[in-house]
């Protein structure tokens, strides 16, 4: 169902190469001054109505595009039918917007071989790069495992949530799963790796790079992360990730390290940075990157009605 990911990548005139050779178009974008926004994750224990208050604002702040971290449905099925619904309810739910928004794979969109297959046939490629005039913008895949290691890792999930639920968020720490360096910081596979290394390669000139993943990669020597890395080494960069459900912001050698908060999300148990409902808004001028995060907790309508309260934000 391509149509569905063309509710999501709306019109426009720069090509972006796809991991599949499928052709994605970059926005146009007028002038000099670039604006997009990043959201957090939606799913993984969606609390009602912050999604769509982040819909109404975005919606009215109007970006040029928007760039996700992952975890856009529900997931954790083999159903085909289940997914299709529940990405046809994802994208009903940004009618509001006339903006295109990047899809990124979590955990919670791909984690079992039936869903990666679901993905590549009905949204698009799970990892994929475009180009936006000077500015290099990687899209990549945390959830890069073998058919074997999905199946392993969905036991070990499947055994730690019975034990959330019947023992609480303490004793859910304590389980094998939660101690899983795959589930914290994800996997890149060899193939996924040299494919970004070329891409960095054809676009030497790029004045800055934004890479984008759902569990923080850069994190773990042992991701497959390392070799991306060291060919990043030669760029400007920023790394953004989602996954933890609180937001934390690290230097290291020099590199700005977003993890982003929620965006809908679950707060669930952390181990850094704190909690909070947001979008990140990213100005791209003739320095590098500027940013500042909007709290959804603090958006007011113009009616004077907070968008988090709003039955109809949209209209406000």
């Amino acid at each position: 169902m391509k149509r569905l990911l063309n509710l999501l990548i709306l019109a426009l005139s720069i090509d972006a190469l796809a991991a599949d050779d499928i052709r994605f178009t970059a926005p146009a974008v007028e002038g000099g001054l670039v604006r997009f926004a990043i959201i957090g994750d939606l799913t993984g224990g969606e609390r009602e109505g912050v999604f769509d208050a982040a819909v109404a604002a975005l919606a009215q702040l109007n970006p040029d595009f928007v760039l996700s971290v992952g975890d856009l449905i529900e997931g954790g099925t083999e159903d085909v039918a289940q997914m299709e619904r529940e990405w046809a309810a994802f994208t009903d739910r940004l009618t509001p917007l006339n903006m295109p928004l990047y899809p990124l794979v979590g955990n919670h969109d791909i984690s079992n071989m039936a869903m990666r297959e679901w993905w590549e046939g009905s949204v698009g490629p799970r990892y994929y790069h475009f180009r936006l005039g000077d500015y290099l913008f990687l899209m990549l895949d945390s959830e890069d495992f073998s058919g074997q290691r999905f199946a392993e890792i969905k036991q070990l999930r499947n055994d730690a949530v019975a034990v959330y639920k019947s023992q609480g968020p303490e004793a859910f720490l304590a389980t094998d799963y939660s101690r899983l360096d795959e589930r914290k910081f994800g996997v890149m596979g060899r193939a996924q790796s040299d494919y970004f290394i070329q891409v960095l390669d054809k676009n030497q000139d790029a004045y800055w790079v934004f890479v984008l993943m759902h569990k923080p990669l850069w994190d773990s020597a042992s991701s497959g992360y390392a070799d991306l890395e060291q060919a990043l080494g030669n760029f400007s960069y920023s790394v953004f990730n989602g996954h933890e459900h609180s937001y934390n912001r690290e230097v290291r050698a020099g590199v700005e390290h977003i993890q982003m908060g929620t965006t809908g999300g679950e707060f669930t148990p952390k181990t850094r940075g704190e909690y909070m409902d947001h979008i990140l808004w990213v100005t791209l001028g003739r320095g590098g990157p500027d940013m500042v995060n909007i709290k959804l907790e603090g958006l007011v309508g113009r009616a004077g009605v907070p968008l988090l309260d709003a039955a109809d934000g949209a209209s406000d």
